[in-house]
């Protein structure tokens, strides 16, 4: 019997100004602070997030970009990892 995970996607928001991040920097800085199955697979980066006017993110919108094509995910791919380091507590 296999056991089929989840798969996490993130969509970031890149601030005026800075460059994009290496995906290897996130992947390594989450899985010091969260579960190994919690980090992020897929990566997406927007200038902007759609928010609504209370400042929510407004999720279906990125779902709906997703299924349009026009929300591209960048893979964390397994040799780019570096070994899980112990929780920052």
């Amino acid at each position: 019997m296999s056991l089929v995970r989840p798969v996490t996607r993130a969509v970031l928001r890149i601030r005026a100004g800075q460059g994009r991040p290496p995906i290897t920097e996130l992947t390594s800085f989450l899985r010091r602070r969260i579960a190994p199955h919690k980090t992020p697979v897929y990566w997406a980066f927007r200038d902007e997030l759609p928010l609504t006017p209370s400042g929510k993110i407004q999720k279906f919108v990125l779902r709906e970009d997703l299924v349009k094509g026009l929300l591209t995910f960048d893979e964390t791919r397994p040799g780019e990892l570096t070994a899980h380091e112990p929780p920052v507590r």
